[in-house]
Order: structure tokens, then C-alpha cells, then sequence
């Protein structure tokens, strides 16, 4: 298939007028790496082949658990620049939650952490609680357009900048 949209559009002004300084994918032209974890190998590689497609020069791990998750953070030398979980890891271990409460606990959590959760389960209170304990991006299933992800990353990225700036 062939990428639906472009991950380069402007991003409009306050006013409503296209900004050109603040472009959609500016963020996501860095070279970025993701881990990303879900029980479900279809639901992980769609994922991964989306990331793939709007952030160009990026690395994008998977993994199966949240166990995993945080084994990989500890292991891994580079660091990751995001986490995005799964809300539902099947009966046993760590949930997203549980997941994303363990990550925000560290000295220095990744720029982005988010989690995704199919559109059955995804109530305002879960995307609520989500956001609450730390996670800076939500999506739910079906995944939205490559062209939407774009631009939630993106703003996602950039609000995590701004913070970081301002901290």
C-alpha cells in the first residue's frame, strides 16, 4: 500500500493561517527510536510499519510485555526517545498502566511515552487515568491515518520539548 497523506503539511497558526516555521514532521525528521510492546504481533508490526513510514529515520523495537518493556530500558545503551504500550497484556503481569507507572518512576523517562488501546475499552476515564500518571500521547485502535499519527507524534514531541525547556 501506499502512504495515505503527507506527514509534511503545515501546521495552521492560532489563526488559522498555515505557519510555516512549525511544519508536521520537522520533530519527526530526527533520528528517533520507539519501543513498543503489545501481545498481539499483528497489532505490534501494523504499528511498526506506520512509525516507520512517518518518522523516517527512526528504530522502532518491539516487544511482547511490559516486563519486557522495562528489562529493555534497563538493557538498552542507546535509550529510546518514546514507549508506546498496550493497554492489555492478556491475564498476567503489568498492564499499560502498570507499564507507563513504572517508566514516569525513572530519573529520566523517554521525551514521549503513550499507549494505545482498542476502541472498546477505550473510555474516557481509562484515557484519563493514561494521562494522568504520565503518558503524552493516546491512540486508540483502528490506529488513525499515517497523516493523523504524524501529527499527534509531532505535537506530542513538541509539547514534551517545550516542558523540558521551560523546566
Amino acid at each position: 500500500g501506499t502512504a495515505r497523506g503527507s506527514a509534511s503539511s503545515s501546521v495552521p497558526a492560532e489563526d488559522g493561517r498555515a505557519n510555516p516555521a512549525q511544519s508536521v514532521g520537522s520533530v519527526l525528521h530526527e533520528k528517533l527510536s520507539f519501543l513498543l510492546a503489545d501481545d498481539v504481533k499483528v497489532n505490534a508490526q501494523i504499528l511498526k510499519v506506520m512509525l516507520t513510514r512517518v518518522c523516517h529515520d527512526c528504530r522502532v523495537d518491539v516487544v511482547t510485555s511490559g516486563e519486557e518493556v522495562l528489562r529493555k530500558l534497563d538493557s538498552d545503551e542507546q535509550g529510546y526517545d518514546a514507549v508506546v504500550v498496550d493497554n492489555d497484556f492478556g491475564t498476567e503481569g503489568l498492564t499499560g498502566l502498570d507499564t507507563i507507572k513504572h517508566i514516569m518512576s525513572r530519573p529520566a523517562p523517554p521525551r514521549l511515552v503513550g499507549m494505545y488501546s482498542s476502541s472498546l475499552s477505550d473510555s474516557d476515564g481509562f484515557k484519563q487515568e493514561a494521562l494522568q500518571i504520565g503518558a503524552n500521547i493516546f491512540l486508540s485502535k483502528p490506529l488513525p491515518t499515517q497523516e493523523a499519527l504524524a501529527q499527534q507524534l509531532e505535537d506530542a514531541l513538541l509539547k514534551t520539548a517545550d516542558k523540558r525547556q521551560r523546566a
